[in-house]
């Protein structure tokens, strides 16, 4: 799913950052969402919902990844860092995802 999303869409990233980071949040919402409903299904529904929650999850990385580089571009030219601010803000960006 990710190599789909990555190959059909790539051009699309930096232009549409904020409709690729809205469509990671609303990703990453359903997948953990299917994770919380898949229990309550029948046995035979149980295992295709978490492959669905899985996916959805993957696309979130994907676009969020693939936003994530810009963004942090436009922090460090922002700031006035040069090209060490970028390595700044992309790790303080790291630290606040752990």
């Amino acid at each position: 799913a990710s190599l789909v999303l990555t190959s059909g869409f790539s051009s699309t990233f930096r232009r549409d950052i904020k409709r690729w980071k809205l469509f990671a949040d609303a990703a990453v919402d359903a997948g953990i969402t299917l994770e919380v409903v898949a229990p309550s299904l029948p046995s035979t529904w149980f295992l295709p919902v978490l492959c669905g929650a899985n996916v959805c999850k993957a696309l979130c990385g994907v676009a969020a990844g693939a936003v994530g580089g810009p963004v942090q571009l436009h922090w460090a030219a922002r700031l006035g860092l040069g090209d060490e601010g970028l390595s700044e803000v992309a790790a303080k960006a790291g630290a606040q995802r752990t």
